[in-house]
């Protein structure tokens, strides 16, 4: 059963880590015609605007976080099924949840 649950967080991870990044680069565009206005107009130090987007990535991460996790979830699951893995798991008397279990977790 480790076998297993290690082969499914494998699969996870690396879809989810790229869909984070992928999204919240996609959240801070929205943002950067507002730091363009503070760096132009307003003269703010760039080191400041570096601190603000720090600032703003824990606000940003609670919308990205659960986009990331349906994303990964569903390109690793679609993937173990379409290479008929899932099958063959059920197949040796794996249940569902014991499928899912890791990423539930």
């Amino acid at each position: 059963m480790h076998i297993i649950r290690h082969y499914i967080l494998k699969e996870f991870i690396g879809p989810f880590f790229l869909s984070l990044l992928v999204s919240t680069m996609i959240m801070t565009t929205g943002h950067i015609v507002q730091v363009a206005d503070l760096i132009i107009n307003k003269g703010v130090n760039g080191l400041y605007v570096m601190q603000l987007f720090l600032l703003l990535m824990p606000w940003l991460l609670t919308f990205t976080v659960p986009i990331s996790v349906l994303s990964a979830t569903l390109l690793a699951f679609g993937r173990l099924a379409s290479d008929n893995e899932v099958i063959a798991m059920k197949a040796n008397g794996v249940g569902l949840v014991k499928i899912a279990s890791p990423i539930v977790i």
